[in-house]
């Protein structure tokens, strides 16, 4: 809790800065308001920790976020630990390491003042620093298992859980980073996907399931006697930029209808095959031709 006189000092303060950084570590959040770099007081963390929140008071430029204005550093060695970095919104950054900190090492998460705001265009005049103890070294006991199934809809990507939950020596439960293997979902059906914990060779899995989706909605065939032939009419889901009949492709008609004329028999079952802009097979549809 800030004291009055404290809250009085940073209105003040507010009105000659062009753009502030809250740094949001756990439940704590430090303000700085300085145009030197402001040193904030050192924290405690342990061997999970690997995300942090940065908050601007406004709209940030985001292409002036990146490895050399925002970044993790490994104090010991002095080199920059590699991070990705996500937008939740047009003030926040969650800066991610790609590696578990080491115990009892250091690690400073740096705000550099070569972030530029969105809004005025200028550059940040509050950089700063938090550095960090990795006090706590939390071994891992075991992998809670994953119940749920996870539901996609065919060639769509999965939306996999980011943490699990994991039991610790000491008996308390957390949750874990996890990195996923890659799933294809082209075919329909239940997949197991397994997962390793970031940094440690403890794995899990989970259960995908692939839904098909009807990319040929609507198929029309209308038969000319004379002709001895077929007029054949699909209406397709909008995602699909192509149909082809047996292998030949059908004819954009607006409004995601396409149309061939083919010499098709009474009986016999044809193969629709729809794909996206890039040529890529989104989903195959058989047909009995039955007049």
């Amino acid at each position: 809790m800030f004291s009055k006189n404290i809250n009085y000092n940073l209105r003040a303060i507010y009105k000659r800065c062009a753009m502030s950084v809250i740094l949001i570590i756990f439940l704590m959040s430090s303000i700085a308001y300085a145009d030197d770099m402001k040193i904030f007081p050192e924290a405690n963390i342990n061997t999970s920790k690997i995300s942090w929140t940065i908050k601007y008071n406004e709209k940030y430029d985001k292409d002036t976020i990146n490895g050399s204005t925002l970044y993790l550093l490994r104090e010991k060695t002095g080199t920059k630990v590699i991070c990705t970095y996500s937008f939740p919104n047009e003030t926040t950054v969650v800066m991610t390491s790609t590696v578990r900190p080491i115990y009892n090492e250091k690690y400073s998460v740096v705000v550099t003042g070569g972030v530029k705001s969105g809004v005025t265009n200028e550059y940040i005049k509050t950089p700063g620093k938090k550095t960090f103890l990795v006090s706590e070294d939390l071994k891992i006991d075991s992998v809670l298992p994953i119940a749920d199934t996870i539901n996609v809809m065919q060639n769509e990507i999965p939306l996999l859980p980011q943490m699990v939950d994991v039991i610790y020596k000491d008996g308390s439960i957390g949750k874990e980073p996890i990195v996923w293997s890659a799933v294809s979902t082209s075919t329909i059906g239940e997949k197991k996907v397994s997962g390793k914990i970031l940094g440690l060779s403890l794995y899990t899995t989970v259960t995908v399931n692939v839904i098909a989706v009807e990319y040929i909605n609507n198929i029309l065939l209308e038969y000319y006697p004379s002709l001895g032939i077929y007029l054949v009419q699909v209406e397709a889901d909008s995602k699909v930029t192509g149909v082809s009949l047996n292998g030949l492709d059908m004819y954009y008609n607006e409004n995601n209808n396409f149309q061939s004329y083919s010499l098709l028999t009474k009986g016999t079952t044809v193969t629709f095959n729809s794909y996206d802009a890039t040529g890529k097979l989104l989903g195959q549809k058989k047909y009995l031709v039955e007049k």
